[in-house]
């Protein structure tokens, strides 16, 4: 007889959660619990603002996961298995009040919250769940320019810089050019000058150009050519030394983290 009341009892219950207005008293045990987990877990989905097929892709659905003291960003919800994650915002009201909003999202069917890559992925393609709070900190990272952007940077730069330092150097090289051509033709038109008994043969006005322009100023110019080509070349061996090692330290710490993921 008291069997009779619990179940009665539960009936009623089931009706007023689900809102039922007829009741077969010849229900199923086993569709009475279902019935009851459905309206329980339609509840959790409406307080998780959750789509209403939530219920169809995880069953039991705990409401647990608090973004005190998180900064923005995405979140793993451990309790849930990570089929669902949380998007945390720490904002200020008007009076100056600290408050933290939070969205929920539940993952497709098959897959969860890989917190190491921020999305959803299949299980055997992410983490394993327990470890995702040590991922949280992956958060920080977001807006900030990847390194491969500043290495993609840092080598358009080094271009830009080995162009003009290109430039400069032909430029100073056609310079040079210019005024031993310049200095020729001069020579050149004395030799075809009328009423000139002695022309000139070409190794003489070469030596003339010679003799008359300012040997030390070119072979300043050619040094100072060479200097700044050699320190260029040792500069970018060095930048091109650090840069190899920076990496390599990179591969390194990122090595640690998953390492310690693992155990």
């Amino acid at each position: 007889m008291s069997n009779l009341r619990v179940r009665h009892l539960l009936i009623c219950l089931m009706a007023t959660l689900v809102g039922a207005d007829d009741i077969d008293f010849g229900i199923e045990e086993s569709l009475l619990v279902k019935a009851l987990r459905d309206a329980s877990n339609q509840n959790k989905t409406d307080t998780l603002n959750l789509p209403a097929n939530a219920s169809s892709i995880r069953e039991n659905i705990t409401d647990t996961f608090s973004c005190e003291n998180k900064t923005y960003g995405y979140y793993a919800d451990v309790d849930n298995d990570c089929q669902l994650f949380h998007v945390c915002l720490p904002s200020q009201t008007p009076s100056g009040r600290n408050v933290t909003y939070r969205w929920s999202f539940i993952c497709p069917n098959e897959t969860i919250f890989n917190q190491e890559v921020l999305t959803c992925t299949r299980v055997a393609d992410s983490i394993a769940c327990e470890d995702s709070p040590m991922f949280y900190h992956l958060n920080m990272e977001i807006g900030k320019v990847s390194n491969k952007t500043e290495e993609k940077e840092k080598t358009n730069r080094k271009t830009q810089k080995r162009k003009t330092n290109d430039k400069r150097e032909k430029i100073m090289m056609e310079k040079f050019i210019n005024k031993v051509e310049d200095g020729m033709k001069e020579k050149l038109q004395e030799i075809e000058k009328p009423g000139d008994d002695s022309p000139m043969l070409l190794e003489a006005v070469i030596e003339s150009v010679e003799g008359e322009m300012d040997t030390d100023d070119q072979e300043e110019d050619l040094d100072r050519i060479i200097m700044e080509r050699n320190m260029r070349q040792e500069r970018q061996m060095r930048e091109e030394t650090q840069e190899r090692q920076e990496r390599q330290q990179r591969q390194l710490r990122r090595g640690n983290v998953r390492f310690r993921g693992d155990i």
